[in-house]
């Protein structure tokens, strides 16, 4: 069963219990980076290669220094 890019945000939005759309790509984003440091190889890259084309933007660096949720 495939997930779209719009409900897997919205589920990482509920756990967060109702986070913005911002704050839940970040946090999907920096648990991202922090498995590809530990993942050996090209295991990410497949990972990556197997999901829609919309999720891509989740496999980007992510800087984990900027907020946007908190800007002003």
């Amino acid at each position: 069963m495939s997930t779209s890019y719009g409900d897997f945000i919205g589920e990482v939005q509920h756990r967060l219990e109702g986070g913005r759309q911002a704050e839940a790509v970040y946090r999907i984003k920096a648990v991202v980076d922090l498995v590809s440091g530990r993942v050996p190889g090209g295991e990410l890259a497949h990972a990556d290669a197997q999901l829609p084309e919309e999720f891509e933007e989740l496999f980007e660096f992510v800087d984990l220094e900027t907020k946007p949720w908190e800007a002003a």
